[in-house]
């Protein structure tokens, strides 16, 4: 991964051995994914998936009022992973499997 892109590497088996195929993507780069782990990364202040998983580390008043932005992390986590390289892994590997059951 770089700052333009880059790439799943896809290895599956098969009758003939197996086979290596390179899927480009794009949208899968470096400020991407610092982006989803830091945040806006705003000097001084944590943010992201980081971000709200320090929030544990607070004080109980100052946790529980913002108890909401960390679940609220963890619920799309999965989401934002899917989008970013789980939809374009899944139809790679349909791809490559069509008509095989």
């Amino acid at each position: 991964m770089t700052g333009i892109g880059g790439k799943i590497v896809l290895v599956t088996g098969g009758r003939k051995g197996p086979s290596v195929t390179a899927i480009d993507m794009p949208e899968l780069n470096s400020e991407v994914l610092l982006r989803l782990t830091y945040g806006d990364r705003t000097i001084g202040k944590a943010g992201g998936w980081l971000g709200a998983f320090l929030l544990q580390y607070l004080s109980t008043q100052e946790r529980d009022r913002r108890i909401a932005e960390w679940l609220g992390y963890i619920e799309g986590i999965g989401h934002n992973l899917w989008e970013l390289l789980g939809r374009a892994l899944t139809d790679a590997l349909k791809e490559r499997h069509r008509g095989h059951g």
